[in-house]
């Protein structure tokens, strides 16, 4: 970040960890077996996120002429395997196959 402004950014956006226990990578080397979720490592992303939102503000105290966002990823994507139907998501077939619907 420090190098960042030394280079004159003065307007900065990162992204917050999605839920890391919803990865299907997670899920097949730490899910035990179970299909959902692994609740520690989304618990992980969580402290993480946390984290970071403190650290931003406290870039923003010290460089009041920097604007910088997080984008909270979480949220949306863990509404989104909770409830894919909601975004307008459909499964086709035995594969799985997931098809986003956006208007």
């Amino acid at each position: 970040m420090q190098r960042l402004y030394s280079l004159g950014a003065r307007r900065i956006g990162v992204t917050s960890l999605p839920p890391m226990g919803c990865l299907p990578a997670s899920v097949t080397l730490f899910g035990g077996g179970n299909p959902g979720c692994v609740e520690r490592l989304n618990n992980d992303s969580l402290t993480f996120n946390r984290k970071l939102g403190a650290a931003a503000d406290a870039v923003k105290r010290r460089r009041p002429d920097l604007k910088l966002v997080v984008f909270d990823i979480y949220q949306p994507l863990l509404d989104l395997v909770n409830n894919p139907t909601s975004a307008g998501t459909y499964t086709i077939g035995r594969e799985h196959v997931v098809l986003l619907a956006f208007s």
